[in-house]
């Protein structure tokens, strides 16, 4: 009986030891909802997203399900680079119309002290709000293999479960700007980890448009990170008042005609543009983005500041209307004019 006791005793100490070990995990969600959502990412409650966290360098990946070809590869988590406005598909990621979301693994390349997981959406509708299960694991247990987060048996094979997450509101409609950051309650360190995996579930299943538009996701170790240079990524100043900043990372084939051709195009004509559609009392924006994605349907688009291209037509037509393509997107980066003095209309 003594012995039988003390077993008890035993096992309710393991179960306060595991029962504290999830207490320590703290979850903060907060929302901007109308005009309190911008491309700022302001929040009350959890910091901004960050260009300099602990993931910009990671290697990040989709390991179950498939993105969805009209928004952004899934790179765009960790580029500091945000979505304008809550209805943006091309500045998101998000998994495929129609499926039941996917997993997506973040390696650090390193054991890391993680001290914050931070992770960003945005949108309108039922795409604004996240539900997801963190995972991680330090990745030197002897037999453990990263491709086991495909699998089904996570907690068995070398996963913990860090975190729930579920930011859809209990009433009301769910569209808005949403930033959810994981830590430790004390302030601490959650754990030294090289991997870290996001199991992503849909927010509705009444339509198929249930996948969270992603913003950006963030891992913070306490320090200041410098993002390594990437292939097809540069800036361009035009003028010097102005920049463009160029993305054809998805197409590097596209680099010679990039230098030779569209750059001196775009540094001659933008001011152009500038001063023949000028307004009293309207600046016109001083840097865009000019992106080029390989799975992209059609020709080019603007929204915002942000010029997108569709890589494959652009290879095949670079002797003819790429070009003017380009210059014809740049045109309306410049038309972003605002009322002004009680003007209702944009003029045409």
């Amino acid at each position: 009986m003594k012995y039988a006791i003390s077993f008890a005793a035993a096992l309710c100490g393991l179960l306060l030891v595991s029962g504290a070990s999830r207490a320590d995990i703290r979850i903060v969600s907060d929302r901007n909802e109308g005009d309190a959502a911008s491309g700022k990412f302001k929040f009350d409650k959890v910091p901004s997203p960050s260009g300099s966290d602990a993931g910009c360098n990671a290697s990040i990946s989709v390991v179950r399900g498939r993105r969805d070809v009209n928004g952004r590869a899934i790179m765009a988590l960790q580029d500091g680079r945000l979505p304008s406005n809550g209805d943006q598909p091309s500045a998101s990621f998000f998994f495929d119309a129609g499926t039941s979301g996917g997993r997506i693994l973040v390696d650090l390349g390193k054991s890391t002290k993680v001290r914050q997981v931070n992770t960003y959406s945005w949108h309108g509708g039922p795409r604004g709000p996240q539900v997801y299960r963190l995972y991680a694991s330090e990745g030197s247990a002897k037999g453990f293999d990263a491709k086991t987060a495909r699998g089904d048996a996570l907690e068995k094979t070398g996963w913990t479960l860090i975190a729930s997450v579920d930011t859809r509101p209990k009433s009301g409609k769910f569209g808005g700007q949403y930033g959810v950051s994981v830590s430790d309650s004390s302030g601490g360190v959650i754990g030294a980890f090289r991997y870290l995996l996001f199991d992503v579930s849909p927010t509705e299943k009444i339509d198929r448009f249930g996948n969270t538009f992603f913003s950006e996701i963030d891992v913070s170790d306490g320090e200041v990170h410098k993002p390594a240079p990437r292939p097809g990524i540069e800036t361009v100043s035009i003028a010097g008042k102005c920049e463009m900043f160029l993305d054809y990372s998805e197409m590097p084939e596209l680099k010679g005609w990039i230098d030779k051709s569209l750059k001196p195009v775009c540094v001659k004509w933008y001011p152009i543009i500038v001063k023949m559609l000028a307004d009293e009392g309207y600046k016109a924006p001083s840097r865009f983005s000019v992106t080029f994605r390989r799975d992209m349907r059609g020709v080019a688009a603007t929204g915002g500041t942000r010029i997108y291209c569709a890589g494959k037509w652009f290879k095949h037509n670079l002797q003819g209307e790429a070009l003017g393509a380009v210059v014809h997107e740049m045109v309306h980066v410049v038309q972003q004019y605002h009322p002004i003095r009680g003007r209702r209309r944009n003029p045409a």
